[in-house]
């Protein structure tokens, strides 16, 4: 999984948020590592996070 800044791309149609972010998933397997890691830190540092 990857995680960028959304100011890192352009667009001619509309002004970029600078406070976007953008999710980047590869192959299947390393998507699901990635979410799976996602989901630990959101339940480990939110406690009122329910997938």
């Amino acid at each position: 999984m990857l995680l960028l800044p959304g100011a890192i791309y352009a667009s001619e149609l509309t002004e970029i948020p600078q406070n976007h972010f953008r999710i980047g998933f590869g192959r299947e397997q390393v998507f699901e590592d990635g979410l799976a890691a996602m989901r630990a830190h959101f339940e480990t540092h939110y406690a009122d996070f329910r997938a």
